[in-house]
């Protein structure tokens, strides 16, 4: 199976909410660019995000709260960071209130934000940027796997690509265990073997787009 046909199915996967989330093929968009986003980054991670929490140091005039999360780094493929590392998503919590209270996780909802649900918990590879407050700011165009656990074909084809094309990871703190209650991200891990091999022969007349790491 080509790259380009597993990162097709990813896109699949991540617009019905299973496995990892490449770029996703609608307002995220970054076609031939996505590449470069990845690679140019400051900071390429691994590692579980074991907390969040609403921040107001990132001014946001949209229905969309901007957020700060806690990742307890596993392996860096390119910088250097401590164990914990603070990342920050500014379009995955939304409110549609007045007093803009959160209501929902809307990452895929066209802003580029990481997170369709509470991420807590959640496994993450993400090409991450160094902002103007000293953290690192993620997106849904460069975070590059995202499910509960680490591991599955999508897994060590990334891990494969960064480490030829970026270098090799540096060991970090390790797997955090996993926090209970994302019994959804738990679920999604579980079907991606059985859709992945119905999805690829549905796919294997069709390119709608191409993004690979090399």
């Amino acid at each position: 199976m080509t790259l380009g046909l597993v990162m097709l199915l990813a896109a699949l996967f991540a617009a019905n909410g299973v496995g990892w989330t490449p770029p996703a093929a609608h307002a995220c968009s970054c076609g031939p660019d996505c590449e470069s986003a990845v690679h140019d980054a400051d900071l390429i991670v691994e590692g579980r995000i074991i907390g969040w929490q609403r921040s107001d140091a990132y001014d946001s005039p949209t229905t969309y709260l901007p957020i700060t999360l806690d990742m307890r780094v596993a392996r860096v493929f390119k910088g250097a960071v401590p164990a914990t590392l603070r990342l920050v998503d500014q379009a995955s919590l939304y409110s549609a209130r007045q007093d803009r209270e959160p209501t929902g996780w809307a990452g895929s909802g066209g802003a580029c934000g990481s997170f369709d649900e509470d991420p807590t918990g959640l496994w993450v590879i993400a090409a991450v940027y160094h902002d103007e407050l000293g953290n690192y700011r993620m997106n849904r165009i460069t975070t590059v796997f995202l499910s509960a656990q680490p591991g599955g074909d999508w897994y060590d084809i990334i891990v494969a690509k960064l480490a030829a094309n970026v270098g090799p990871p540096v060991a970090g703190s390790g797997p955090a265990p996993v926090p209970a209650g994302n019994q959804s991200a738990r679920l999604r891990t579980a079907g991606v073997a059985v859709l992945a091999l119905g999805a690829g022969l549905a796919l294997l007349c069709v390119r709608r787009r191409r993004w690979r790491l090399g």
